[in-house]
Order: C-alpha cells, then sequence, then structure tokens
C-alpha cells in the first residue's frame, strides 16, 4: 500500500494536462490536444489508485495507461508539428504508421519493444521541435529542451530505466515526486514549445 500523498503529483499531471489541452484547443492543435488527454488519464487513474483505490486492478489499469500513454501522446506531438510545419499528407502518413507500430504491440507484447517505442517516439518529437522556425536559435534550443524534459524524465528517473531509479541514488519517495513534477511541466509546456503559425490554414 503506496502513502496517500503520491496522488498528489499524480494530480498536479492532472491539472496542468488541462490547462495545456485548453490552450491547445485554443490554437486548434487538436492531435496535441488528445495526446495530453491521454496523460492527464493516466495521471488520473494514478491519482485514483493512490488515493484510495490501490487494487490490482488500478494498478494494471495505470500502468498501462502510463505506458501507451506516453507512447501516443509523443507520437500525437509529433503528427502536429508534421501538420503544422511540414504538410497535412505527411502528417497522416507519420499517424497512419504511428497507429500500425502501437497495435503492433498488442502482438509483441514484449516490455522492450514497448520502452523502445516510447524512447522513439520521444526522440522524434525532440527532432520535429528543433526543426520548427524560430525567431532566434535560442528560442529553437529552449523549445526542443522543453520538448526533451519527457525523454530525460524516462532516462533518468522512470522507475524501470532511469539511471537513477535505484533507491541508491535517489530514494524512491523523492524519484517519484521528482519524476512526476518534471512530466507536469512538460504537459504544462507543450503548447510553448510547439506553438506556430499554422501556415496550411
Amino acid at each position: 500500500m503506496f502513502p496517500t500523498h503520491y496522488a498528489l503529483t499524480e494530480i498536479l499531471i492532472v491539472i496542468a494536462a488541462y490547462f495545456s489541452i485548453r490552450n491547445l484547443l485554443d490554437n486548434k492543435y487538436y492531435y496535441a490536444a488528445i495526446g495530453i488527454f491521454m496523460i492527464g488519464l493516466a495521471a488520473l487513474a494514478g491519482a485514483i489508485r493512490f488515493g484510495f483505490l490501490d487494487t490490482s486492478f488500478m494498478i494494471k489499469i495505470n500502468g498501462i495507461l502510463a505506458l501507451f500513454g506516453g507512447i501516443v501522446t509523443s507520437s500525437l506531438i509529433s503528427t502536429q508539428i508534421i501538420y503544422n510545419s511540414i504538410s497535412k499528407n505527411t502528417a497522416k502518413i507519420f499517424l497512419t504508421l504511428s497507429v500500425v507500430a502501437i497495435l503492433s504491440l498488442f502482438i509483441w507484447t514484449q516490455p522492450e519493444l514497448k520502452i523502445f517505442l516510447l524512447i522513439l517516439c520521444s526522440f522524434i518529437s525532440i527532432l520535429l521541435t528543433f526543426q520548427i522556425a524560430q525567431t532566434s536559435n535560442k528560442i529553437k534550443f529552449l523549445k526542443s529542451f522543453i520538448m526533451a524534459i519527457f525523454l530525460i524524465s524516462l532516462l533518468t528517473l522512470h522507475k524501470k530505466i532511469g539511471m537513477f531509479a535505484n533507491p541508491e541514488y535517489i530514494p524512491d519517495l523523492y524519484r517519484f515526486h521528482i519524476y512526476h513534477i518534471l512530466i507536469a511541466i512538460w504537459v504544462f509546456l507543450i503548447n510553448y514549445a510547439i506553438n506556430q503559425k499554422n501556415i496550411h490554414q
């Protein structure tokens, strides 16, 4: 049984997702909004689990939503950037490939493949953010760094693959909350990271 306060930073992600989705919808960034909704849904499941329903069912639901939510979110954000700055048709092709890749995980269920696809989708979103035209290189690097927060968090603090996941480096309590605070910051800043004039409208 986890302490109830584990729900606090999950709720923080839910709140960040709410405001992020509002901003994304205002800019008509529908793909990205759906992606952030998935992250918010995973965090909501986590808040329910840690808050008052720490059952095996909720643990499983929370785990599935967290993993697939990350993959879906990164792929939809990438789709949004392609749609905005490259072309609608290319975005549709990328989205189709992403859907096929995600569905394939139900056939090839090895955890390593899921982790690989999660990291790959996140890395692609960083590269795509970097190619967005900006008024200065400083802004370009800043927005790319914001997009990289998710991947950095995964590779350093994720309980399964993070290089600092061992309690010898960071106690699980602090690692958990730091990880979720970073995700909340990433979620809240997504609109800023991908915001641009949609040249196709």
